[in-house]
């Protein structure tokens, strides 16, 4: 599978998710949105882990270039990807072609990734609480 259909994939089982009942609405916004925040966690633990091991007096703020220009770049690609043409509605009906157990596979490994994510955010943060901070101000 290429990196742009597991992409699709990604967006496909959030968006699928967010189809449940009780809140059926908006959900292809939602899954957009879901995926873009994960995106940003993972830009995030890259500059704490920039700041724990090269720098320690380097962290960006929401306002910062660096977290801007990230969060503009997730933005423009999501945007770009998910709502002009609507690309991901073929990738969706072909992965609602897909077995049953093929789907089941593929939500593992989305819950697997998403559980990667939010874990490597904590243990960032672990590391970070490890460090004697008065030393660094």
């Amino acid at each position: 599978m290429s990196l742009k259909k597991a992409y699709f994939y990604l967006f496909y089982k959030f968006y699928k998710f967010f189809e449940n009942p009780p809140n059926p609405w908006g959900s292809a916004w939602k899954a957009g949105a879901l995926v873009g925040i994960l995106e940003l966690i993972i830009i995030y633990t890259f500059f704490v882990y920039y700041m724990l091991f090269f720098n320690r007096h380097y962290l960006p703020r929401a306002s910062s270039p660096e977290s801007l220009t990230s969060a503009i770049i997730i933005l423009c690609v999501n945007y770009f990807s998910f709502t002009p043409d609507k690309k991901w509605k073929t990738y969706a009906r072909e992965f609602d072609k897909w077995p049953e157990w093929k789907n089941f596979k593929g939500g593992i490994i989305v819950l697997i990734i998403v559980v990667a994510i939010v874990g490597n955010l904590i243990l960032s943060y672990y590391l970070m609480s490890l460090i004697d901070w008065k030393k660094y101000n």
